[in-house]
């Protein structure tokens, strides 16, 4: 399976990467310490089994990470697409809620895989919101369900070529 991702998504990633794989070396040395130091390794040292599980937890995520990086493909965005909602697209969106009859308008980024972060109004393509939105062009309505909201029809009012244009 083939993920998208931004460069900025790319360094975030391999940050967590990193982090990961620090863990892992300090749970490998505390259980080694645990093994030297006390006593039997499988039947008498709780600490060490526990030590050897969360190890190879933690082995496991890096494996995944390692994975998902090596098969993660960069989307550069040198140009935004205005004409369809795509990764790198700053859109104005409205939502109506049926339940509450709410309408909100927002501005949200498109980014890659596991790179949302909502506070700073960036929404993955692979979200539930990410992926109706994309293909969509200005004023293009669809309509999600949600358990909690009910249906939110989702329009795309305009597209910016960048935040400053977005903060004008």
């Amino acid at each position: 399976m083939v993920f998208y991702i931004t460069k900025e998504g790319r360094k975030q990633h391999e940050a967590e990467f990193l982090k990961l794989q620090q863990e892992l070396q300090d749970i490998t040395n505390e259980k080694n310490y645990a093994y030297s130091n006390c006593g039997d390794t499988w039947h008498d040292n709780p600490t060490f089994n526990d030590l050897e599980q969360r190890e190879r937890r933690m082995a496991t995520k890096v494996a995944e990470k390692r994975n998902f990086l090596n098969n993660a493909q960069i989307i550069e965005i040198t140009n935004r697409n205005t004409m369809q909602v795509s990764i790198g697209s700053i859109i104005e969106l409205s939502r109506v809620f049926s339940k509450s009859g709410k309408n909100s308008i927002e501005v949200w980024e498109v980014v890659g895989f596991g790179e949302s972060d909502p506070k700073n109004k960036k929404v993955g393509y692979n979200t539930p919101i990410g992926s109706l939105l994309m293909g969509m062009k200005v004023n293009e309505v669809k309509t999600m369900n949600d358990f909690i909201n009910g249906n939110i029809e989702c329009q795309v009012k305009r597209f910016f070529n960048n935040w400053e244009e977005v903060n004008q």
